[in-house]
């Protein structure tokens, strides 16, 4: 970024570089695009998860550069040394056995021989004993094999000094830039103008391979941050995103930098039309601080760096445009917590019903806080976590209210991104659709399995697919009674559905336990009526005879799920409410389900598969459900090889000249998800798309006005999905509620 920028200022004969608000990823130069992004109402972001898009990694950076002592980050650097992500970037120039903890010291070093090299460069003094310290404490580290505790304290002590010479109490970084007036991503203004300094002005080889030397160490250590090898799936993903706060302090101030930063680089790209930023509702580990003041104090914080940031805007933004959407994390469940006690997911279920009273306790303390906050959306890892785990939750806070003059939670769900296979990825969208309660103007996000061609799929397989019996068997079921039900758009249907039933008696026998008598075996009708029960509430069920089963009362009705009309009729069987119970609470069954499963698939299955892709989009489209596509984050998440194939293409193609008329068209739009963890802005996720298309690589050729139709129809469907627009105007109240400070908020 900073290499060319300097390009360009030298293009237009500009010297000295005076702003350095600029991005933290470089942007694309296709003007068009930036154009159609920039026109009329602007363009939304409806997936942006606020702390994965911060600049954590220079945030990071800066703060190893100035602890260069701390305890806590060699340790975390150790870790990292132990279980390195990328192992691309190889460093010619230093000792190949030199260990991350050497290059960081080495770094540390470097940059403060740079920034005594830039002083000298503006005829500025240093103290004349830290220069001094500097000019010698810099070549014995870089001449070391090893790092002494000596050499760390040494240039902690410099850094300490430098900080009293030159820091601005408000910066991070003990490098200062006179010309910082607090403006755009200023947190970063002192590295930035290190390199960009060293870079134009410096002549002197020595210098330049410091330099280099510095930068390739920086690269390393973001290869390492930042998600850049080659793997794909969730586990990759994890381990990056985990790393996020490893080198940052844990305190408000710091939050609230985070998201100045993160703000500020947002309105660097294209108009904003709307930002729905991801945050994750409080828990309290207090009695004397419940969940609705953590999150009133988080929102408020958040919504404290933002006016500041739009104060500082030459954008006539007002702050409604950036709401929240709050996000309930998924986890998984180990065997060890299985219990005849508990439900599955039993810890979970009890920290969604903690983290759903805080956001509707927030209505009753600060409605004006209550009033930024627009959705509510499960996210994380969605393999062993189903949705029948946020059913009752999601129900209770899209049905209840406790300000009428509010809005009511508008849902959205990650989904179908990363599981076993594109049936099961399938049958959790319908779990969403039918447990959560999906309606008219919410979201499914990613729900990339939707759109990835079955045979590809299944080829890239080896046409075998692998899973928990508890899975395979669920699976099996549900694609057996979704056929039934839809039969018009399954002209093969009786030989899969055979087939299907043959394999659900070949292995139910193995989940329920080999000495099971058949006898009390559930037939595939009755398992079919138990899993529509996995909407409802599990404790409802606990205890183990049928007839004691628990009616909750008429304001506790969301603990039972009544989207569908056999799923009233399933509760009314005894046979089928035990079935439930042993599900949850039966331990072989549960054990059971965990023993692994692998079967081939044949290709009559992967033409059904496609065709039962078909019929769900149908219903999707029927319910007015709409896409949250995410370009970069589906590439390196999902079984997808490059932006050619992503599923939009197929989930989404009006505007482009060859296209079939009868495929269903979905309301899609295009977002950045985590930007800052795969190095994106929302303007670049247009520009990939459009480049795919423009490069042919998919079979297919585009003209570029067809393109460029198609990026204007996926900017209004982002517009149009946003939560600001749905069902519900402020009233005049509710207007001057939102444009208060927050010293005149009522308390």
């Amino acid at each position: 970024m900073i290499a060319k920028i300097i390009q360009e200022n030298r293009r237009r004969c500009i010297g000295s570089q005076s702003d350095f608000s600029w991005p933290y990823c470089i942007e694309h130069d296709n003007l068009t695009i930036s154009k159609i992004l920039t026109s009329g109402e602007g363009v939304s972001d409806n997936h942006f998860h606020l702390r994965c898009s911060s600049p954590y990694y220079h945030f990071s950076w800066i703060h190893m550069m100035s602890n260069p002592a701390s305890d806590k980050y060699t340790d975390m650097i150790r870790e990292i040394e132990r279980k390195k992500l990328y192992a691309g970037i190889k460093l010619e120039t230093v000792d190949a056995d030199e260990s991350l903890s050497v290059l960081w010291i080495k770094a540390a070093a470097i940059r403060l021989y740079l920034f005594r090299q830039l002083c000298v460069m503006n005829n500025k003094m240093l103290p004349q004993k830290t220069d001094e310290d500097i000019s010698i404490i810099v070549p014995r580290i870089l001449r070391s094999k090893t790092i002494t505790l000596f050499h760390s304290n040494k240039l902690q002590d410099i850094i300490q000094n430098l900080r009293f010479f030159c820091r601005k109490p408000e910066q991070l970084d003990y490098i200062s830039n006179v010309k910082n007036d607090g403006g755009f991503l200023y947190d970063l203004y002192g590295e930035r103008y290190l390199l960009t300094e060293i870079l134009q002005r410096n002549k002197n080889r020595e210098i330049e391979t410091l330099l280099f030397l510095y930068l390739a160490i920086r690269n390393h250590f973001r290869s390492e941050l930042v998600q850049c090898n080659s793997l794909i799936g969730f586990d990759n993903f994890s381990k990056y995103q985990s790393r996020k706060d490893w080198f940052l302090d844990d305190d408000d101030q710091m939050e609230m930098r985070l998201a100045s930063a993160t703000i500020s680089s947002v309105l660097c790209g294209p108009k904003i039309h709307s930002l729905e930023m991801r945050i994750t509702p409080s828990l309290s580990n207090s009695e004397d601080v419940s969940p609705a003041m953590l999150n009133i104090r988080k929102i408020r914080g958040y919504d404290e760096a933002i006016r500041r940031v739009l104060n500082r805007s030459e954008f006539d933004y007002t702050i409604d445009r950036f709401y929240y959407t709050m996000h309930f994390p998924k986890e998984t469940e180990s065997l060890d917590e299985c219990n005849v006690y508990f439900c599955r997911h039993h810890k979970l279920r009890e920290k969604n019903e903690i983290r759903a009273e805080g956001l509707l306790g927030m209505q009753e303390i600060a409605p004006e806080v209550a009033l930024r906050v627009r959705g509510i959306d499960a996210c994380s890892k969605e393999i062993e976590c189903r949705p029948e785990v946020f059913g009752p939750v999601f129900r209770k806070l899209q049905d209840y209210n406790k300000d009428h003059e509010l809005p009511q939670f508008q849902v959205t769900y990650h989904v179908a991104e990363h599981n076993y296979d594109i049936v099961d990825g399938l049958r959790a969208i319908h779990e969403a659709i039918i447990f959560l309660g999906l309606r008219s103007g919410s979201r499914l996000g990613h729900a990339t399995f939707l759109g990835i061609p079955a045979d590809q799929f299944y080829a890239g397989k080896g046409m075998s697919i692998s899973m928990p019996l508890q899975n395979y068997i669920d699976n099996l079921v549900w694609m057996y009674f979704f056929m039934l039900k839809n039969l018009e758009a399954f002209p093969k249907a009786q030989i899969v559905l055979d087939f299907i039933r043959s394999k659900y008696c070949e292995h139910i026998h193995t989940l329920f336990g080999d000495q099971a008598d058949s006898s009390t075996l559930p037939s595939i009708e009755e398992y079919n009526l138990a899993w529509l029960l996995r909407g409802d509430e599990p404790s409802l069920y606990q205890d183990p005879d049928p007839d004691k089963w628990r009616q909750p009362h008429s304001y506790d009705s969301y603990m039972l799920c009544n989207s569908v009309p056999e799923i009233g009729q399933a509760r009314t069987s005894k046979k089928i409410r035990h079935f439930y119970h042993m599900y949850h609470y039966d331990k072989n069954i549960r054990r059971n389900g965990c023993t692994s499963v692998c079967e081939t698939v044949t290709s009559e299955i992967v033409e059904i598969i496609g065709n039962i892709q078909n019929a769900m989009k149908k219903m999707i489209s029927k319910k007015e459900i709409s896409i949250e596509c995410n370009p970069s984050s589906n590439l390196f998440i999902s079984p997808i090889q490059g932006y050619h194939q992503h599923p939009i293409h197929i989930l989404f193609d009006k505007g482009l000249t060859v296209r079939s008329f009868q495929k269903t068209q979905l309301n899609v739009s295009v977002n950045t998800d985590d930007q800052s963890v795969f190095s994106t802005s929302i303007s670049n996720e247009y520009a990939y798309l459009a480049f795919s298309l423009e490069s042919e690589t998919n079979g297919t050729s585009y003209s570029a006005a067809d393109i460029y139709e198609w990026i204007e129809l996926l900017k209004r469907n982002g517009n149009a999905q946003s939560f600001l627009n749905i069902g519900f105007v402020p009233n005049k109240t509710m207007q001057a509620l939102l444009k208060e400070e927050p010293g005149e908020r009522r308390r």
